[in-house]
């Protein structure tokens, strides 16, 4: 547990150290929004928009560190993710 969320009292792991890096947090939002398809919580066709979303919320945290991974994600997915962070 970090120490800000020790002094506060929050039980649970910062954001930092649940996802070291941006690809793990990719592959964590991957399976989550696969996961719902397959539950039948998520329409097929709303997952990509899902996915996108969740993404984009992950890296506009500046949180979330990227790592080459993820560089090598973007040149061979060609995702939607703003590249300039």
């Amino acid at each position: 547990m970090s120490g800000a969320s020790a002094a506060s009292g929050d039980p649970r792991r910062s954001i930092e150290e649940r996802y070291p890096t941006f690809s793990g947090y990719y592959y964590a939002v991957v399976n989550a929004v696969n996961n719902f398809v397959a539950n039948r919580w998520m329409l097929p066709e709303d997952a990509p928009a899902a996915l996108n979303r969740m993404l984009n919320a992950g890296s506009a945290t500046g949180v979330i560190k990227r790592d080459p991974a993820f560089a090598k994600m973007l040149q061979h997915a060609g995702t939607p993710l703003d590249q300039g962070a």
